[in-house]
């Protein structure tokens, strides 16, 4: 009969651990806020003219 022998503490099983995934998931993080960081600004102009354009049609149909 014959043992097999543990894996060591340092294998690739190690999940984060590894530069690799911790490079991956700093990738993925800065990139999700750059996102929001670009979109929040588009979406609140957005929001701004849209009731601009609401605020003026609302003032030509009260006259």
């Amino acid at each position: 009969m014959s043992r097999r022998a543990k894996s060591p503490p340092n294998s690739r099983s190690g999940g984060l651990k590894s530069l690799s995934a911790r490079l991956l998931i700093l990738t993925i993080f800065f990139v999700m806020l750059s996102e929001v960081l670009i979109f929040g600004p588009s979406v609140a102009r957005y929001r701004v003219s849209w009731l601009t354009e609401k605020l003026g049609s609302a003032h030509l149909g009260w006259s």
